[in-house]
């Protein structure tokens, strides 16, 4: 019976070698393919265009008053009158506002008796030390009494004065932020009010044509080079010249673009108002240099001193490098004195990540 028992357990024990043996050579396989499979890494790409190339340029843009304000009291109070209208025209100091006076008119004049008293009080002390009655020392303290007094009143006299609110230039009312017999505190926006008579637009210009931009010269010379006009978007095909008035020398930090101002006159018979959206047109002059601004991120350097990108192939999916020649640094960019032209593909973030004939795939947001 020992006998037939062993013999059922020999084909049992095989078995579960070979089971056993075909598990590892599976996991063995598995693992190697693992080793085997490429990682295909995303890159951010930029299109390299023809820098040096000029012509004509279009950036989108908003209209702004020259002029723009919002008025409020210096002093808190209760509005009693508010006589103006949104969109009336106002000459330069006209009535916008008023508060009710009566307290600040009350203070004025306690001050003001204050003040009289404290100045006949030096005048007499004044004649006394001409006769030695009094010392220099005792006069200085009633002249000092006397100044505060005086600079008190003016205090005051201005707080009555600043119950009056007046157009501090010739324009348009705006809009209306309160309403009469309102309780107001001092500086609360009560009306907006601009001059409209001279227009702004700004315009965000990139980093490219920025430099190039700013070779020209000051604000003349950046005029007559651009020619630029603005088309404001109701009136389509209406092309109002402009001049440039200023410029921010410093980029934005998000959109890495520099904010330029142009000034221009709303022509007659057209209606053009502040908040309207436009777009300034711009004959960008040719690049001085002819050189490409790229990202410092995409040039890697080497041991010898050599600088280089990576450039994409659309057909392989895959990257090479390229040696470049580098001139100046611009902000966060570095001029590409040669070794790119237009159209070519190059990868700018994690380009030092990189190796030659890697497969990358485009990476966008």
């Amino acid at each position: 019976m020992r006998k037939r028992s062993n013999c059922r357990l020999v084909p049992s024990v095989a078995w579960m070698v070979l089971l056993l043996t075909a598990v590892l050579l599976a996991g063995g396989c598995s693992k190697d393919t693992e080793e085997v499979a490429e990682v295909v890494r995303p890159v951010k790409l930029m299109t390299i265009g023809n820098d040096a190339a000029g012509g004509q340029r279009e950036y989108p843009g908003r209209v702004a008053a020259a002029e723009e304000i919002l008025l409020g009291f210096e002093v808190p109070g209760r509005l009693i009158e508010l006589p103006v209208r949104e969109g009336q025209e106002l000459t330069a100091g006209a009535l916008v506002a008023r508060l009710d006076d009566r307290d600040y008119v009350a203070e004025f004049d306690r001050v003001k008796a204050r003040r009289n008293a404290a100045r006949a009080d030096f005048e007499r002390n004044q004649t006394l030390y001409e006769r030695d009655a009094i010392s220099l020392r005792d006069l200085e303290v009633v002249r000092r009494q006397y100044e505060v007094t005086e600079a008190t009143m003016r205090q005051a006299e201005k707080a009555v004065d600043d119950t009056r609110l007046l157009a501090p230039f010739a324009g348009r009312v705006a809009g209306r932020l309160a309403e009469n017999f309102e309780n107001v505190q001092a500086k609360q926006p009560v009306v907006m009010f601009l001059d409209d008579s001279t227009l702004e637009i700004k315009a965000s210009f990139p980093e490219t044509d920025f430099l190039r931009l700013s070779q020209v010269g000051g604000p003349t010379e950046m005029t007559e080079a651009l020619a630029p006009q603005v088309e404001i978007s109701a009136a389509a095909g209406t092309l109002i010249p402009a001049y440039i008035k200023e410029m921010r020398t410093t980029a934005d930090p998000v959109t890495r673009t520099f904010e330029v101002t142009l000034g221009f006159d709303a022509p007659e018979g057209l209606a053009v108002a502040s908040g309207m959206t436009a777009k300034l047109i711009v004959q960008l002059p040719a690049g001085t240099s002819g050189h490409t601004l790229v990202p410092t991120a995409a040039v890697v350097g080497d041991s010898g001193g050599n600088s280089r990108v990576y450039v994409y192939d659309d057909a392989t999916g895959t990257v090479s490098a390229r040696q470049v020649e580098i001139g100046k640094m611009t902000g966060e960019n570095i001029e590409v004195l040669s070794g790119l032209v237009a159209g070519d593909r190059i990868a700018i973030l994690g380009a030092k990540n990189l190796s030659e004939g890697m497969r990358v795939r485009p990476y966008s947001q």
